[in-house]
């Protein structure tokens, strides 16, 4: 659901479906607690999936009623002070005062980004503190059902990589990959059009595994 993201007479109303502009945003594609029965999809390279700017700016109001406070406020204390994030920053929030906007265009600097991934490396772990359960972690190191957290258990990246590898990434090709079988992070930041994705992608695994000491893959054993 992307339908007036931008357009909102009043962001709230708006989110809630009471902005009379976007009706679209009242309904229920299914019910609560049932995705199963969503019958539409998008698709992104070779996931399809469905993708919706209200549910994500809902989960800053469930935050807000369920902790008694913002949810800028909860994301700071239970994750990025614990993380010694420096600052985050939102390409186009909706105003307002509102301080959440999961809808995209999230900002970090790379030492940020680098503290996350290595958050994901030890399985949401940091220093002696299990910020997040690992079984929840976990999860995502081996589905093959998240376009933006996708595993490589399946040989998606590359069959002479490590099964463990994993990946997060952002639009403009930033990407930060996991392995924890090498205890390895390495991140590619900057802004590159998506359409080259693929292959930026795939020349930046080929460079980090050249350097790295020790790792033969197929294409370097058989020149």
């Amino acid at each position: 659901m992307e339908q007036g993201r931008n357009e909102w007479t009043d962001y709230v109303d708006w989110l809630v479906g009471h902005d009379h502009k976007w009706p679209q945003t009242k309904r229920l594609y299914f019910k609560p607690g049932h995705p199963e029965e969503y019958g539409g999809k998008a698709t992104w390279g070779s996931h399809a999936g469905a993708y919706s700017s209200v549910s994500f700016g809902h989960v800053g109001l469930v935050l807000r009623n369920v902790y008694e406070m913002p949810a800028s406020e909860f994301l700071w204390k239970r994750l990025l002070n614990p993380l010694g994030f420096g600052g985050i920053d939102y390409h186009a929030p909706p105003g307002n005062g509102i301080k959440w906007f999961s809808a995209g265009g999230l900002r970090m600097t790379p030492r940020d980004y680098a503290r996350f991934a290595y958050f994901l490396l030890r399985d949401g772990r940091w220093n002696q503190t299990q910020i997040v359960p690992a079984s929840w972690i976990q999860q995502f190191r081996t589905s093959l059902n998240y376009p933006n957290i996708r595993s490589n258990i399946d040989g998606y990246f590359g069959d002479q990589y490590p099964k463990d590898m994993f990946r997060i990434a952002g639009s403009g090709i930033n990407l930060a990959f996991m392995i924890p079988s090498l205890d390895l992070i390495a991140l590619r930041t900057g802004r590159v059009d998506n359409s080259m994705w693929n292959e930026v992608e795939q020349k930046f695994l080929e460079k980090l595994f050249a350097s790295v000491s020790d790792y033969k893959t197929e294409k370097s054993d058989h020149p």
